[in-house]
């Protein structure tokens, strides 16, 4: 079995990792796509990438969709820029890289990557602030997602589809698979409350995979992995709250 996880960071991490030190032990944070793998010895073909605006996607699609048996869609916002470089350009990213700079050092021999960073990146801003039309971004952001649906009617494929934010889809309704009900984001914002009533001092993102906790990728996995066993392929909208818990 060859599962596809197509999208952006909400189904990037796919193996697992050593978590935070905990009296003094270590544990392991199990991504969903890795148990879902692991339940069917299966091989994952395709895995999201951070940032990846929807056309970047729909490439990583094209590669693998006649070798994949399942995918998994996690569908972004409409905002996000594509590019040459195939960087993950988005409002935030952009805004935190001008503002705050690359989070990760360079050396004098980084020096030419780091110019063209720095020229990627100022760039966006520029774009954002002087040419961005967000009702462009949204007409092919729904054009992307109707050649989507209809690859995979013509191609029979088993899919499953996940907004991530509530301005995923659209208003657009798969014809080719079950959807969510809810946007992945409210999971991760549910947590999010739940760790401030707790007096969590801070956030340790080596514990979120795919901006979900431990639980709520086990959750996730369950969800995917019954609808694999009950082969319900068929266009609906999945209750979200029978998996998860915290959503309003």
């Amino acid at each position: 079995m060859k599962i596809a996880f197509v999208g952006d960071s909400y189904c990037a991490d796919v193996a697992v990792e050593r978590g935070r030190a905990i009296r003094p032990l270590f544990y392991c944070v199990y991504p969903y796509p890795y148990l879902i793998a692991e339940q069917y010895n299966a091989d994952i073909v395709q895995q999201g990438r951070g940032g990846c605006c929807l056309f970047h996607s729909y490439e990583d699609l094209l590669n693998i969709v006649d070798e994949a048996d399942y995918i998994i869609f996690c569908i972004t916002s409409p905002e996000r820029l594509a590019n040459k470089h195939r960087f993950g350009l988005n409002n935030s990213s952009v805004e935190h890289y001008t503002t705050r700079g690359p989070v990760w050092p360079y050396g004098s021999d980084d020096d030419y990557a780091a110019e063209l960073l720095d020229n990627i990146y100022n760039t966006a801003k520029n774009y954002y602030e002087f040419l961005y039309d967000f009702n462009f971004q949204q007409y092919v952001h729904n054009c992307i997602l109707r050649d989507i649906d209809q690859l995979m009617i013509e191609k029979k494929k088993k899919c499953i589809w996940f907004p991530c934010f509530e301005n995923s889809m659209q208003e657009y309704v798969p014809k080719s698979g079950p959807i969510a009900d809810t946007e992945l984001i409210k999971i991760s914002n549910a947590e999010l409350k739940k760790l401030y009533r707790l007096r969590r001092a801070a956030f340790d993102t080596a514990d979120h995979k795919n901006h979900m906790n431990l639980r709520n990728n086990q959750n996730m996995a369950r969800l995917i992995i019954d609808i694999i066993k009950k082969e319900n392929f068929k266009p609906r909208e999945i209750d979200m709250k029978d998996y998860f818990e915290g959503l309003e």
